[in-house]
């Protein structure tokens, strides 16, 4: 039986089972807590009645009122003209009269105010009905009757009234809406949007929270120019891991006289302890699928969609993975030569050991699968890289040769006359890494630095072997990179090995912040591969020599050059003909999370001269205005415009967005509009584009 505890400046008992209590009361049982002016506490029926200043602390949230009766047997409450504030959550209101049943996880207030909006600090006022006392607070709610299911998360509202600076702005007979972020089912928030190729673009979305471990959502996306789109998404969280099947159908597009759909089905996870399954299908019905609707299905190339299936093994010392992979080829502009081969199957194996310093190192990977295709040669490779290395590092140095010998060897079909249909290649590779560390203590003001230096040689040497007769299946070059100084092979892939014998030599230079435990504040590079020999191995089965006698250099500088500034830029120059072949540049100021502005220059010789600026600014209390602008010199023309607005408090939060974009190569723009408007913790409306803007300016933080 649980207790009861009282005290009061003065008591008296009456009838045996009568307490009466005035002055400072407070009274406690169990959990529950309150204090009022005056109390009287029937022993016989466990039930109390309290006036004056009444203040309770019970379950997760804080009431106040003018009068109280409570029944400590059934756990049932009734507050008079009383305040109620969701400690564990987020929202507050007021009512005339305030119940609470089942141990206080339910509550129902009549003629009453809800808010998500932080209180004022200090006491907690009593309540006036009409919301009186939330004046100060940007938005609430009035409604005849509000139920708060704390034990279900969920909220219900009766004749509701939503106001914003006191001005009603929205009326519904009925409400439903979340105590928290956990989920709920029922209808999102709608989403707005307009644009010159969509029209008016209105999505209503449904959310069915079906089981813990499972949801679905559904939505019916009305485009004015192009008709009705529907959109179904189901999410699982199984045994053997979380997945998810989303599908998109668009019947008639009024633009094109076609329907038009998008699917995916992505699983990833574990069957058990040592075995992992990994599946991502997408299928779409044209290439301008995501151009002309964009997608929630998270898809983005537009030229190939993978449809790929893996199964992977993790032993004691070494691994296994098997895969089949096909591409759905969007763009039937390429031509059936140029299209990604099917792979059915594919066996990738190897092993993992932990580097031990001083000792030899055995390694392997290798590979074996069948390449297919409607055209052009076709068949199996088995590819295989036994590989030992004996490393020896010390806290200032490394040096680490590496012995390899990677054999291939392929079984095909549809090869040209004079072509061998089993060509094989068996080279080794010989590479010798090395660095040293050095740093010293110096000072910049009054601050204390470390500041380093890291010299690092690495050799690679690969003999000549022509390849010719070895088709090209899913090989490329790596784009040259500050990276590829330090690979043993200069082709991504099994149907090349690039001939060597080269040095690539790199100096970085760094400062670490001793009184910011070591943050790095500056890092310099600089690298260039020096070639010994000329190199014959291409892609194609062309007889050209590359006979230049040293790579480009590079060059990569990252600093944070005062508060608040970070400055990249990454340089690769050409030292014959003394120019710049590709170089990116980027300045961030971001002095506090309201604050952002981005200036990005990129170029590529030949192909791509870009300039970008972005930002969001602080306009004035709670105001922050948004911006980007990307411009092709090349072309001498505007890529992408986005201009915006925001508002943004601890509880609602408002934001209009004008897009303008280059649509195609044509040079054609299209132009697009977006509306947000969030109720924080109760509802919104309008297309989120939080996720849009922070991939557009960079360091934006998003709050809604």
């Amino acid at each position: 039986m649980t207790s009861t505890y009282l005290l009061a400046d003065e008591s008296s008992v009456s009838d045996e089972s009568i307490i009466t209590l005035e002055g400072n009361v407070q009274v406690r049982r169990g959990a529950k807590y309150l204090s009022a002016d005056a109390a009287q506490y029937d022993k016989s029926s466990e039930t109390m009645d309290i006036q004056g200043n009444i203040e309770v602390w019970d379950a997760g949230q804080y009431l106040v009122g003018d009068f109280a009766h409570m029944n400590f047997v059934s756990n049932e409450s009734q507050i008079e003209n009383g305040s109620f504030l969701l400690t564990d959550r987020h929202g507050h209101g007021t009512a005339s009269r305030i119940r609470l049943q089942d141990s206080s996880n339910l509550i129902k207030a009549e003629k009453a105010t809800y808010t998500t909006c932080t209180p004022s600090p200090g006491r907690f006022s009593v309540g006036s009905v009409g919301g009186e006392d939330l004046k100060t607070e940007d938005w609430w709610l009035t409604a005849k009757k509000i139920k708060l299911d704390k034990a279900e998360d969920r909220g219900t509202a009766r004749d509701v009234t939503i106001k914003l600076k006191g001005v009603p702005i929205f009326y519904t007979p009925y409400l439903s809406f979340p105590l928290s972020d956990k989920r709920k089912t029922g209808f999102l928030a709608p989403k707005f949007g307009v644009s010159d190729s969509n029209g008016i673009d209105i999505t209503a979305p449904f959310y069915w929270n079906i089981a813990p471990e499972r949801d679905a959502t559904v939505a019916v996306r009305e485009m004015a120019n192009r008709g009705v789109l529907l959109q179904g998404e189901y999410r699982y969280l199984s045994r053997i891991g979380p997945g998810m099947i989303g599908v998109e159908f668009l019947p008639n597009d009024k633009l094109r006289n076609e329907n038009r759909s998008a699917f995916r089905f992505r699983h990833t996870g574990n069957l058990s302890q040592r075995w992992h399954a990994d599946v991502d299908f997408n299928h779409m019905s044209d290439k301008n699928y995501l151009e002309d609707m964009g997608t929630s299905l998270d898809m983005s190339s537009t030229r190939f969609l993978e449809q790929r299936a893996d199964i992977g093994y993790w032993g004691d010392g070494w691994w296994a993975r098997g895969r089949i992979q096909d591409y759905q080829v969007l763009d039937e502009t390429i031509l059936p030569g140029s299209r990604p081969y099917e792979q059915l199957p594919q066996l990738m194996f190897g092993t993992h050991h932990s580097e031990h310093n001083g000792a030899f190192n055995v390694q392997l990977q290798g590979e074996l699968v069948n390449f297919q295709r409607r055209t052009g040669v076709t068949g199996t490779r088995f590819d295989i890289i036994p590989s030992v290395t004996y490393p020896l590092r010390t806290i200032s140095a490394f040096l680490v040769p590496k012995l390899a010998l990677r054999h291939t060897r392929y079984d095909l079909g549809g090869t040209d006359a004079g072509k061998s249909d089993t060509p094989k290649r068996t080279l080794p590779i010989f590479s010798l890494d090395s660095g040293i560390f050095l740093d010293r203590t110096t000072r910049l003001g009054k601050r204390a630095y470390t500041h380093t230096l890291e010299p690092r040689l690495y050799y690679l040497f690969v003999p000549y072997d022509n390849q010719n007769d070895i088709p090209i299946f899913d090989t490329s070059e790596y784009t040259f990179g500050f990276g590829t100084l330090f690979r043993d092979h200069r082709f991504a892939g099994a149907d090349r090995v690039g001939d060597a014998n080269q040095v690539s030599l790199a100096l970085t230079t760094r400062l670490l912040d001793r009184q910011a435990g070591g943050k790095e504040v500056f890092r310099a590079s600089v690298g260039q591969i020096q070639y010994l020999r000329d190199r014959k191995v291409h892609l194609s089965d062309q007889t050209t020599i590359d006979m230049e006698s040293s790579s480009e250099v590079i060059a990569q500088v990252a600093a944070e050059v005062a508060r608040g500034w970070k400055v990249k830029s990454e340089l690769q120059y050409d030292v014959r003909d003394n120019t710049a072949t590709r170089s990116n540049f980027s300045v961030r100021y971001k002095p506090d999370e309201q604050r952002v502005f981005n200036l990005g220059y990129r170029y590529n010789r030949g192909q791509l001269e870009q300039a970008n600026t972005s930002f969001r600014w602080s306009l004035a209390e709670n105001w922050g205005g948004i911006g980007s602008w990307t411009y092709a010199l090349l072309k001498s023309r505007t890529v992408e415009t986005v201009v915006g607005v925001e508002y943004d408090t601890c509880c609602w939060g408002a934001r209009a967005l004008v897009q303008r974009f280059l649509s195609n190569t044509d040079g054609e723009f299209n132009n697009a509009f977006f509306l947000q408007f969030e109720l924080k913790g109760l509802t919104g409306i309008g297309r989120k584009t939080g996720r849009f803007l922070t991939e557009t300016v960079p360091g934006y933080q998003n709050k809604f």
